[in-house]
């Protein structure tokens, strides 16, 4: 009698329900705080880097970060990446030594960041990596819908991404926290009280709520509203 239950419309109007009236359980935590120390946290002065993997989630993170005050450029493009940094590798030095004399807080978001930070990272003001990870089959099924890869290489681009990333983070050594972005979707408030606490910065509950609003799946933004 119960064999088919699972293919029935029965089932089917059972899972909408409960879809609908039992709502997902959330992460209590969105993030791990890697290499921080009481001296890096009580800097003055401090260079917040956003990378992660293009397309997958790190314009949400830098635009939480832009939306709690952090200077992220001001040539801006839609997806939230400071044009000043799309120059050649020697050119860099410039733009940070410009960037260091006119903020002692600042940052950019930059998904591939990881292939250069190494080169650069020196030149930072106490430097602090924001790196937004992503479930490698998430991401792989991603890029076979859009028909960019194929199962086999997509799945191996998300692990060789995702192991290049955590390596850099392990080779460097400095204050990084490290964002799972599906639990961020899952928990916005959650995430932004983290951004902040890791920014050292004493964000309003009110106002942290009102950011974490906009925090969407698959949503491309650049800003809350109202941004202070």
């Amino acid at each position: 009698m119960f064999t088919n239950f699972k293919s029935s419309k029965a089932a089917d109007i059972i899972r909408t329900w409960r879809d609908k009236h039992i709502p997902a359980a959330k992460p209590a935590n969105v993030s791990i705080t890697l290499f921080e120390t009481p001296e890096s946290r009580s800097a003055a002065e401090k260079t917040f880097v956003v990378g992660g993997v293009s397309r997958r989630g790190t314009t949400s993170v830098a635009a939480i970060l832009r939306d709690l005050g952090i200077f992220l450029g001001d040539d801006l493009e839609n997806n939230l990446e400071d044009f000043a940094f799309h120059v050649p590798l020697e050119q860099m030095p410039s733009v940070i030594a410009q960037r260091n004399q006119a903020h002692s807080i600042w940052g950019w978001k930059h998904p591939d960041v990881t292939l250069y930070l190494d080169h650069v990272v020196e030149q930072l003001l106490n430097p602090r990596f924001v790196l937004v990870t992503r479930d490698p089959t998430s991401v792989a099924i991603s890029q076979i819908n859009r028909n960019e890869l194929d199962p086999e290489h997509a799945m191996q681009d998300g692990v060789v991404a995702l192991q290049r990333n955590l390596l850099t983070c392990m080779r460097l050594r400095i204050p990084t926290l490290i964002i799972s972005y599906e639990k961020l979707v899952l928990s916005p408030a959650v995430g932004v009280a983290e951004i902040a606490e890791f920014a050292g910065l004493d964000i309003p509950e009110a106002r942290q709520k009102e950011i974490a609003k906009f925090v969407k799946a698959r949503r491309y933004r650049t800003a809350s509203p109202n941004r202070q």
